[in-house]
């Protein structure tokens, strides 16, 4: 994902599959400097949120992730939702994984 992202340094699909790919090797600050970066052209997409809020669960910014969930934790997406469920359990905050998943 480098080559493109110096080749075309706006090509945020490539900026997100590197952060996903962060993740999967256990590196939440590649993960959030990159979704990070990604967001700054897709201000909107829900997916991104939830993965910079994955790499602060792992970076154990928890007060952070948790405002991230808490602002898409309206979404219409119901995979997405469960994920966030998810989360939510992973912080301790089980009330709100039972809200999402009640919507």
């Amino acid at each position: 994902a480098n080559e493109g992202l110096n080749f075309n340094p706006e090509n945020t699909k490539l900026y997100e599959t590197k952060a996903w790919a962060c993740i999967n090797l256990n590196k939440p600050e590649c993960a959030k400097e990159n979704f990070a970066k990604s967001l700054q052209y897709n201000k909107n997409d829900e997916k991104l949120k939830y993965g910079l809020a994955l790499s602060l669960i792992k970076m154990k910014k928890y007060k952070e992730a948790e405002k991230i969930l808490d602002y898409i934790s309206n979404t219409e997406d119901p995979e997405l939702k469960l994920k966030i469920a998810d989360a939510y359990i992973i912080l301790n905050k089980s009330y709100k994984a039972e809200r999402i998943l009640k919507q």
